[in-house]
């Protein structure tokens, strides 16, 4: 089994989730004696060296994406990285490869003032959240509650 773990690392905030989202997943399963090959680009050998090309980024993602059976995506600020991972990720989808995704649109903003959810014409695109819900794909409004939810289905 392996998984992949999306999500832009250009704040020191989006460094910190990534990290932490990765060792809640090795926790789970380390409790579940499980073997699982976890790719979280925020701990690839590439991502400290400071003459990387873009090449090499694309080409160490693509192959794991690839790989990868289950895929957590951080999509709240429409990262292009991220969003070129869901293509990627969602044509294997449809062509047929089981695979479990777990997307997060986490927008404190929808919970107050009557906001119209992921469907609204304001703030979401409406392809990525169509590719989404037109694949019966669930959204999560954080890493908390899409982790719950791959947690019951494991």
């Amino acid at each position: 089994m392996k998984l992949y773990v999306v999500g832009p690392l250009f704040t020191e905030a989006e460094q910190k989730q990534r990290l932490y989202e990765g060792k809640k997943l090795r926790e789970f399963f380390a409790e579940k004696n499980r073997e699982v090959q976890i790719d979280n680009p925020i701990e690839f050998p590439l991502n400290g060296k400071t003459n990387v090309t873009a090449a090499e980024i694309y080409t160490l993602d693509y192959k794991r994406l690839s790989e990868a059976d289950i895929v957590f995506f951080d999509l709240s600020n429409s990262d292009s990285g991220s969003c070129v991972a869901l293509g990627l990720i969602m044509e294997k989808k449809i062509q047929g490869k089981d695979i479990k995704v777990y997307p997060v649109i986490g927008d404190l903003r929808l919970a107050r003032n009557g906001q119209g959810g992921y469907e609204s014409s304001l703030g979401f695109n409406s392809m990525m959240i169509g590719i989404l819900t037109g694949n019966n794909i669930p959204i999560y409004p954080n890493f908390e509650e899409a982790f719950e939810a791959f947690t019951r289905e494991f």
